[in-house]
């Protein structure tokens, strides 16, 4: 008897582990493994998409909601956001409660976020264009991992202030939806410039071209205006301006020569005389 009520016992305690087995398995729904950061233009090294990316998985886990980048060499051109919506499903970068993604391609000089579900309540179109222009000038001079890295803990941030304000908690299962496409042109050089909501950033070699073109112009109309007031006065034959008026009384005028030119020509001989013998 108490045989088997060892043996019930131990069944109770199999069934009971089975079912908190299968409620774990049926919580894990695999975002441990889950890729968050595909570097697929090769910007960063190994050693930093590993740990870019273990970070985003962390942050995804903590907060339920996708933190993720892709980088492609050239994604095709059209229309940035349409394409990282569907690599935002091709890769699976999205949770529950929804997710954001940075993407950038090389090739076409352009960079973008792109918002899905209920992340649109966490990074607002101000937030993301504040995002962007932070890490804009790590990825103008080539410091990729800085920029990302620079994008994801701002994600953090923002999640984290969100969880504790309560905003965070929105889901969406769909991931297609409430998408807030952000995107900028990149160049591969080290000027960038974003069409985001009017603003534009030149390099600063385009500046101090304009700038000097500019003053170099405002120069030169200033000396023509300075040249034109030099020259008021016409030619006067006379000094009357020069004297007091009615201090000078002309009683006397004649002209006088202080020099003279004389030239001297040799007389011709005439015919007459050359015929009479005179020498």
């Amino acid at each position: 008897m108490k045989r088997k009520k060892g043996i019930g016992i131990v069944f109770v305690v199999l069934v009971l582990a089975l079912l908190c087995g299968g409620t774990a398995a049926a919580n894990d729904t695999g975002y441990a493994d889950r890729i968050w950061v595909r570097d697929e233009a090769g910007l960063m090294s190994e050693d930093e998409v590993a740990k870019l990316n273990e970070i985003c998985g962390q942050i995804s886990d903590e907060y339920n909601m996708g933190v993720s980048v892709v980088t492609v060499n050239s994604y095709g051109g059209g229309d940035l956001s349409k394409w990282q919506e569907g690599k935002y499903t091709e890769y699976e970068l999205g949770k529950p409660s929804g997710g954001i993604m940075l993407a950038l391609g090389m090739e076409e000089e352009q960079c973008g976020i792109a918002i899905f579900g209920g992340a649109g309540n966490v990074f607002t179109t101000d937030e993301q264009r504040k995002m962007i222009n932070a890490f804009v000038s790590d990825l103008s001079g080539g410091e990729y991992y800085k920029a990302f890295h620079a994008y994801v803990e701002r994600c953090d941030e923002l999640l984290e202030k969100a969880q504790k304000e309560g905003g965070g908690s929105s889901t969406n299962p769909n991931p297609n939806t409430n998408t807030t496409p952000n995107t900028n042109p990149y160049p591969s050089t080290n000027s960038y410039t974003s069409t985001n909501s009017g603003e534009r950033h030149v390099s600063i070699w385009v500046i101090v071209v304009i700038a000097f073109v500019i003053s170099f112009i405002i120069s030169l109309l200033i000396v023509q205006v300075w040249k034109g007031e030099m020259n008021t006065r016409g030619m006067q034959e006379e000094a009357v301006l020069y004297l007091e008026k009615d201090s000078f009384h002309l009683t006397r005028r004649e002209d006088r020569f202080l020099y003279r030119t004389v030239k001297k020509r040799k007389k011709p001989e005439s015919k007459k005389d050359s015929s009479s013998g005179k020498k």
